[in-house]
């Protein structure tokens, strides 16, 4: 894991062992569920979302969680990913978009169905993440 970034949230730097919190658009936000699928517009890449709700069947194409919600596109594969133009969060909001480029996504391990990482992102001092989560991997 890479500790050499820019990015601050709350003075820290390296990713909590905890679950993955922080605020969207000013309101606190805690990861409860989300998920991985094939994206449809980035070959090779998969869709993720995490979400602050209980989804049922987070594999259902139309499950959309909460209003408030991080939306990615990374490479399904064990290890850290910088943020940058290519790999980057959106904290979503509503019909609202703030891209992070800040930051980096780490996934330790995957197994079966469900993929096991940590992050810390930040977009500004009202929409940042820092912890650990578990997405289910669709196929």
């Amino acid at each position: 894991m890479s500790s050499d970034t820019s990015i601050d949230v709350g003075g820290n730097t390296s990713i909590n062992e905890s679950l993955l919190e922080g605020e969207i658009n000013g309101r606190g936000w805690t990861f409860i569920s989300g998920r991985a699928k094939p994206s449809t517009v980035n070959e090779g890449k998969y869709s993720f979302a995490f979400w602050d709700e209980n989804v049922a069947d987070p594999c259902d194409q139309f499950a959309m969680g909460s209003e408030a919600k991080l939306l990615g596109f990374f490479p399904v594969s064990v290890g850290t990913h910088e943020l940058n133009n290519s790999h980057n969060i959106n904290f979503a909001f509503g019909s609202q978009n703030n891209i992070s480029t800040d930051g980096r996504m780490v996934i330790t391990e995957i197994i079966g169905d469900t993929i096991y990482g940590k992050m810390i992102a930040t977009f500004d001092d009202k929409n940042y993440v820092n912890g650990t989560f578990e997405l289910t991997l669709c196929e």
